[in-house]
């Protein structure tokens, strides 16, 4: 005669746990023994064609390719780190190149502010140089006037030098003649007196 189960030894069974594990598992490990687990009831849950969701544990997570649910491989997992590396590689020299663009655009406005600067200064010595050159050519055209005036002064003073002289020899000539005459009329009269007192004699 059959007697009725033992709820104790169906239990493990109503939990989805395989109460017989393989002689080659180590029931000391933990993580074995949830991975052991997990597998029982997803694949209990899927063969019952119940309505509820398979559990499943930390090692199944989906991930890149892998079809959701799935655990991620070591390849993938080694794929996934690879291109993270290569991607941090690749933004490290990015941002290396755009800090050596920024040094040389520093330089390049260093460079055009210099030359701003330089053109500037240029612009100022030609301005500069432009009213000094108006400075002597007013200066030239001032100096040549005046060379024109002190010509004209010197030429009236010769022709005033000259007349005067002129001058000078007409009134020498009036005097001489002058003195000429008075001295004959003295001579003149002194000839009178003498016939005069010959004549009473």
């Amino acid at each position: 005669m059959r007697g009725r189960p033992d709820p104790a030894a169906q239990e493990p069974c109503a939990r989805g746990v395989n109460p017989f594990p393989p002689r080659d598992a180590s029931p000391a490990d933990p993580k074995d023994r949830r991975a052991g687990d997990a597998s029982v009831r997803a694949s209990s849950s899927s063969g019952s064609g119940g309505s509820g969701r398979a559990r499943v544990g930390p090692a199944a997570v989906a991930g890149g390719g892998d079809s959701p649910g799935a655990p991620l491989s070591e390849e993938r997992a080694v794929e996934l780190m690879t291109a993270a590396f290569a991607a941090a590689a690749k933004a490290q020299q990015g941002a290396a190149e755009v800090a050596e663009l920024a040094t040389r655009l520093r330089v390049q406005e260093t460079v055009m502010a210099q030359q701003q600067a330089s053109a500037h200064e240029t612009a100022a010595v030609m301005q500069q140089l432009a009213a000094v050159t108006q400075q002597l050519a007013a200066a030239e055209a001032a100096r040549d006037e005046l060379a024109a005036r002190v010509r004209v002064l010197e030429a009236a003073a010769v022709q005033q030098q000259q007349a005067s002289a002129h001058e000078t020899g007409l009134q020498e000539l009036d005097a001489q003649e002058a003195a000429t005459q008075a001295a004959a009329a003295d001579a003149r009269t002194l000839q009178a007196a003498a016939a005069r007192s010959e004549d009473e004699v």
